[in-house]
């Protein structure tokens, strides 16, 4: 979400440096990750502001997210390299490449919703490999319908988040939209976890584990 986010940002106001879209990415996301524990502790408002000059924790959250992303759109990605030279062909004046197109199709609409679940897994375990599908997908499958309605509020106010953020004039309004949507989205995880940790099991596996040690 965040990529796509970033990459309207640039369409409509062009980098200023080279690590743009890099820095505010990285802000938003470890804002975003407070947020999500934030609510998974049961808390309904706003966390306080992170410590923007911990350049550390910054880094790694938007890392972080780059990874989740990557392990989210994967498949998407494996279907181009394997179909890229149809597309080619397509564009150049050839046939459509419609089982391609299809697979694509649908490894993106896998990573959409692949994605909320490994970042609440990565923002509540504080690891990059916590976003690995043998964390995520069991996850998805144990809360199935509940997640998926979550999954689609925070697809909904992405949306609205994005489209205001690039097309609105008002680049305050914008803004304060768009950090609006952000706390509605890391708070429909964190309500998700803290109404789902035994069905989740992350945290409990893990205290088990240390028992049994």
């Amino acid at each position: 979400f965040f990529l796509i986010y970033f990459f309207f940002l640039m369409i409509r106001r062009p980098p200023r440096s080279p690590l743009f879209p890099y820095r505010p990415l990285s802000r938003s996301a470890m804002y975003a990750f407070d947020a999500i524990r934030n609510a998974i502790d049961g808390k309904h408002e706003p966390p306080d502001w992170p410590d923007f000059f911990n350049r550390g924790e910054m880094a790694w959250s938007g890392l972080a997210l780059l990874f989740c992303s990557f392990i989210s759109f994967l498949p998407l990605l494996i279907v181009a390299g394997i179909h890229g030279r149809a597309v080619l062909h397509y564009l150049f004046g050839g046939a459509l490449p419609t089982a391609g197109l299809w697979w694509a199709v649908a490894c993106f609409i896998f990573g959409l919703f692949y994605l909320p679940m490994s970042l609440l897994a990565v923002a509540l375990l504080r690891t990059v490999w916590a976003a690995l599908p043998i964390f995520v997908l069991p996850a998805i499958w144990r809360t199935n319908v509940r997640y998926f309605a979550t999954a689609l509020l925070v697809l909904a106010a992405f949306g609205v988040r994005t489209l205001i953020v690039t097309y609105v004039p008002w680049r305050i309004l914008g803004e304060f939209v768009g950090l609006y949507a952000l706390l509605v989205e890391a708070h429909a995880l964190g309500v998700l976890y803290r109404c789902n940790a035994d069905r989740i099991g992350w945290l409990a596996t893990r205290g088990e584990d240390e028992d049994d040690e």
